[in-house]
């Protein structure tokens, strides 16, 4: 397996630009997610790699807490401001999948939208498992 170099900085340019030029995930998506997974008001919800936010803004609605992470602080930037217009509360943490550990504390799910194959998948898997 191939591992993609950790440049945390890579999509500084891009975060402006993300929102508008990626399809937006289905409506649906996120009710049904939520139902499957069981999320209530006692979950917590992490989104790794959340760029702009779309996931962990569509699920806020579903959880005690989502914490959106994201090593570009430009995307967490674009992330806080769709929160902010959706009326939903999201933290947000500047880390990546490096920065998993025991101190995140415990998540019901965590998503990771378009972002998986950016990470040592084995790694981030094993640090998500401990």
């Amino acid at each position: 397996m191939t591992t993609i170099p950790y440049m945390p900085r890579r999509f500084r340019t891009a975060a402006a630009h993300y929102l508008q030029g990626r399809p937006p995930y289905a409506a649906g998506l996120f009710p049904r997610i939520a139902r499957t997974c069981g999320l209530g008001p006692d979950h917590r919800v992490m989104d790794l790699g959340c760029g702009p936010g779309q996931i962990a803004v569509a699920l806020a609605p579903f959880a005690e807490e989502v914490v959106g992470i994201d090593p570009e602080p430009e995307m967490l930037a674009v992330a806080a401001e769709t929160a902010a217009r959706a009326g939903v509360r999201v933290t947000w943490q500047q880390g990546s999948s490096y920065d998993l550990g025991p101190q995140l504390g415990r998540f019901r799910l965590v998503t990771m939208g378009r972002s998986f194959h950016w990470m040592d998948r084995m790694e981030t898997l094993r640090r998500l498992d401990s």
